[in-house]
């Protein structure tokens, strides 16, 4: 790392194919104090980057303490969740049929940085709803703070 340069600090991912790119704010807690989810373990938020857009997404796996490295499902004991906050105010979640919708790759965690991808799909109205966003490429490198 060159001296001066901070890191690039990103979350980017394809919703139905678009790109989106939440690293606006973008940070990380992984412990077990509850971070901006309300549930401990590892939490990851960011905001939409286009200016005056109120689109966020916070994810992560919950745990009693912090998360290490691995492969997290919604139906795995650490759960990994997502929420997406969109432009109408309501929020989208992982739906809970039982099935793993949800996969959460962390390759990379320290006191500093939580690095990994995730993919899965979401539902309007909190996760029961008909609509669904397919998430594909995801990709984070947040600081943890």
């Amino acid at each position: 790392a060159v001296k001066g340069i901070p890191p690039s600090y990103y979350i980017t991912c394809l919703f139905n194919g678009v790109y989106r790119n939440f690293s606006d704010s973008a940070n990380a807690s992984n412990s077990n104090i509850p971070g901006t989810s309300g549930l401990s373990g590892l939490d990851v938020s960011g905001m939409d980057t286009i200016i005056n857009s109120k689109e966020k997404i916070d994810f992560g796996v919950s745990s009693p303490g912090s998360v290490g490295t691995g492969n997290y499902a919604d139906t795995s004991s650490a759960r990994a969740y997502f929420s997406y906050l969109d432009t109408t105010g309501q929020t989208w979640l992982a739906s809970a049929s039982g099935q793993p919708s949800l996969i959460i790759a962390v390759t990379n965690v320290s006191a500093g940085i939580a690095q990994g991808t995730f993919r899965g799909t979401i539902r309007n109205q909190e996760g029961l709803g008909a609509d669904s966003i397919a998430i594909t490429n995801g990709l984070f490198s947040v600081p943890v703070k």
